[in-house]
């Protein structure tokens, strides 16, 4: 929210107050239509793509098992030697994670088309008998077909195969000569590519270090798109399930010495997102902790427990049992209470 306020001011203040001139002409102002679509850009470019992007990563996980197998055994692997990662550790040195990132975004591209505006007057020479020489004038709108060069049998065989072997390190310098281009080339690539990468390599992160992604009945594999739009959608909708790991790596089951380690970390390099998940779960618990012990304060206020021969037991032992409950709520928020005071 405060980073899209920050946009929005800016564009304000270049529409009230408009730039210098410089070598380019007289300076133009920026009119409130101009501030309206570069606000639609930021939410389609920052917000409906990215979400896309993660929709068909699960996709294609849960259409893959062997693949997500071996993704969450890479996890696992890198949890158990870093028990507190960095995420910049996870961009970088995740090596299949980034491998099956980067075929979910050769096989389903962000943006199917990239458009620019030509410079100055360009000629293509034909390559075979049957083309002719194209003039590509300067100001003329090209469109790149991003869709069609990433699936195009020529640079990538059996492009409808899911395939992260693509990226791997012997593969990717061959794939830097312009037939893989989900962001965009050059100075004018899209600016928020490695924000979008980052986001995705997180939350799956952290997803598949507890759940499993598989299809269920109202899953559709093979994808079906929705036509005659301008991103990639799918037809049904994407339904996949998450099934709860039963082989979670021990490193999350901590006790409470290593929480303690681990504050105190913290405390001295700064706050680690990681364990946001784990303080969420922690919370959870407690609600449920907190309801539970009400729970059992308003039965034994409310009825009076029996033995098996149907005799009402002893009063003073329900007492006890209610002070016990009520002990444990008071526990519970002074604990919540010290949470919140940074205690």
């Amino acid at each position: 929210m405060k980073i899209g306020m920050i946009c929005y001011q800016l564009l304000m203040n270049v529409h009230e107050e408009p730039p210098e001139e410089d070598d380019d002409g007289p300076p133009r102002k920026l009119e409130i239509d101009d501030i309206a679509s570069q606000a639609l850009i930021f939410f389609l470019g920052g917000f409906e793509t990215v979400t896309s992007s993660m929709c068909f990563m699960a996709y294609e996980l849960a259409a893959n098992p062997a693949i997500q197998k071996r993704l969450i055994k890479e996890i696992d692997e890198y949890k158990k030697k870093n028990p507190v990662p960095q995420y910049d550790h996870i961009v970088h040195n995740l090596q299949y994670l980034d491998m099956v990132l980067a075929e979910v975004f050769r096989k389903w591209p962000p943006i199917l088309n990239l458009d620019r505006i030509c410079t100055q007057d360009y000629e293509i020479n034909p390559t075979s008998s049957d083309e002719e020489k194209i003039t590509i004038e300067k100001d003329d709108l090209v469109w790149l077909p991003v869709w069609c060069i990433h699936h195009d049998p020529k640079y990538w065989p059996e492009p409808e195969k899911f395939d992260p072997e693509r990226f791997n390190v012997e593969n990717r310098p061959k794939n830097q000569d312009g037939k893989y281009i989900p962001f965009g080339l050059g100075g004018r690539s899209c600016i928020g590519a490695r924000f979008a990468i980052i986001k995705i390599k997180l939350l799956f992160f952290e997803l598949l270090q507890r759940f499993r992604i598989v299809s269920i009945p109202k899953s559709h594999i093979p994808f079906v798109p929705i036509k005659h739009t301008f991103n990639l959608a799918s037809k049904y909708d994407f339904w996949f399930g998450l099934e709860k790991r039963k082989d979670k790596p021990t490193t999350l089951v901590e006790n409470e010495d290593d929480k303690d380690k681990k504050l105190d970390e913290e405390k001295n390099n700064g706050i680690n997102i990681f364990n946001i998940f784990n303080r969420k779960e922690e919370d959870e618990n407690k609600e449920e902790d907190k309801g539970n012990s009400d729970e059992i304060i308003e039965d034994n206020k409310d009825n009076k427990a029996v033995d098996q021969n149907g005799k009402k037991k002893d009063d003073k032992k329900d007492e006890k049992i209610i002070d016990k409950a009520e002990e444990k709520v008071v526990r519970i928020k002074h604990k919540t209470e010290l949470r919140k005071r940074g205690g």
